[in-house]
């Protein structure tokens, strides 16, 4: 592929394909193409490495579904063994992951590929022309996937499966993927946690999937507005609570090839145990989490509920053993529920516990409930005083200035779990007088009315 460093009329007035708002940017797209394809070399390799010995094939999930037995020339899309590099008695695979980009870029300078250009700055107009030549390539059908630049994984995974294939054939493409694969690992890089809430937000967007008010989010702009509205509202609660919890706050440099190698092939690693038991016993102990995920009604539920994770919640003993036999299925389930963008293990325990929170100030934040407001929490004071000296709901009412069917829709509006004004409202239903209390009260001073009366 050659792509020209000269903009075209189509170009400049915004035609092709739109680049993804992650790309645009500002960390993500820095340096030369020459520097994203090493990088992109460099990190593959990385991520291979953790699925085992460089000889020694491995069961993995590859994105695209299938599970096959790949080694580790495999698992790097047979690069090696397509540059001439992994022939028998070679030693290129005990090389390092940055030796072995060099060898694989070298062969690709010296094997006719038309990629003058690598050495030009990264642009946003020179990305644009390869996402637009990608892209097109893609859906012609040549790679046999669909584009997805939606986000740094999806761009991951395609890039990846694009150059990914049986034959040991050359493809002019080869460079432009492992350019898309490096430029979807700086975006992995540049995620940051939404301002909102504990999931992560994609390079260039301030709010997650859930709360922004772009068209990346969930369903309409009516919609999308009143989720942003609510979280804006519950956000001091929310930081309150997870003021101490160690929640990541970026992607390490140590962990992107792990995540990638989960992302691309589901492998796992030498933590995962401990992040099983430990997300297990969470979800064990987050009452509000399992409360809203077993609820009949799903369409009050922020997120789609999971057929899997209700499965492993309403399961009597959720035992150790189960929760192993469904590990993939629980990683799965816990992404769909709570948030897509995380693939690492090790941070679920503490997204768990922060999820719990936030499920309870979403109950203290339900349509109706206003919230701790300074009058009715004082007339609600003034009520328990009246209350507690005797007096009864109708007299209640008339002193604090409200109706008697006022005063009732507060004790059913405020005796909700988990609600401000819960205590407030139990405490005064409890000191309001029964009935025989006050016939007894009401008999007794019309007795005290007669005497008087005969004296």
């Amino acid at each position: 592929m050659n792509v020209s460093p000269r903009a075209t009329s189509e170009d400049t007035k915004g035609g092709g394909t739109a680049l993804p708002r992650w790309m645009r940017a500002s960390e993500v797209a820095v340096g030369t193409f020459d520097a994203l394809l090493r990088e992109g070399v460099t990190v593959l390799v990385r991520a291979a490495e953790g699925g085992g010995a460089h000889r020694r094939k491995a069961p993995v999930l590859l994105p695209d579904g299938r599970r096959m037995q790949l080694s580790f020339q495999e698992r790097i899309c047979h690069l090696l063994n397509r540059y001439g590099l992994g022939s028998r008695g070679s030693s290129v695979a005990g090389l390092s992951a940055s030796q072995i980009a060099q060898a694989v870029v070298g062969k690709m300078w010296t094997g006719g590929f038309q990629i003058a250009a690598l050495t030009d700055d990264v642009t946003a107009l020179r990305l644009k022309l390869l996402v637009t030549e990608l892209s097109k390539a893609w859906k012609r059908g040549r790679r046999r996937v669909e584009p997805g630049w939606e986000s740094p994984f999806s761009t991951l995974r395609a890039s990846y499966l694009a150059v990914f294939r049986e034959s040991m054939v050359r493809d002019v493409y080869d460079p432009w993927c492992l350019i898309a694969f490096a430029l979807a690992c700086r975006g992995i890089k540049e995620m940051h946690r939404c301002e909102l809430c504990f999931r992560w937000a994609v390079p260039g967007i301030r709010f997650c999937h859930e709360h922004t008010q772009s068209i990346a989010g969930r369903g309409d702009s009516r919609a999308r507005g009143a989720r942003y509205r609510r979280a804006k509202r519950m956000l001091d609660g929310f930081e309150s609570a997870t003021r101490r919890m160690r929640l990541p706050m970026a992607v390490s440099a140590a962990r992107l090839p792990r995540v990638i190698g989960r992302v691309l092939w589901d492998i796992g690693t030498v933590d995962d145990e401990a992040a099983l038991d430990a997300s297990v016993a969470r979800l064990a102990a987050c009452g509000r989490l399992g409360e809203a995920v077993l609820r009949a009604d799903g369409d009050d539920l922020p997120w789609p509920r999971p057929a899997v994770l209700l499965d492993l919640l309403s399961a009597p003993g959720l035992g150790k053993g189960a929760a192993k036999r469904n590990r993939a299925q629980l990683w799965g389930a816990l992404r769909e529920l709570l948030d897509p963008l995380e693939w690492d293990p090790t941070n679920w325990p503490d997204k768990i516990k922060a999820s719990d929170r936030w499920f309870g100030c979403v109950a203290r934040r339900q349509p109706g409930h206003r919230g701790l407001g300074k009058s009715t929490s004082a007339k609600l004071a003034h009520a328990i005083f009246l209350a507690d000296a005797g007096y009864s709901r109708k007299d209640v009412a008339r002193e604090i200035g409200i109706s008697v069917s006022a005063l009732s829709n507060w004790s059913a509006r405020f005796a909700v779990p988990g609600h401000p004004f819960e205590r407030l409202i139990t405490r005064l239903n409890g000191a309001f007088p029964d009935a025989s209390a006050l016939r007894r009260r009401e008999r007794r001073a019309k007795a005290l009315l007669r005497q008087a009366s005969v004296r």
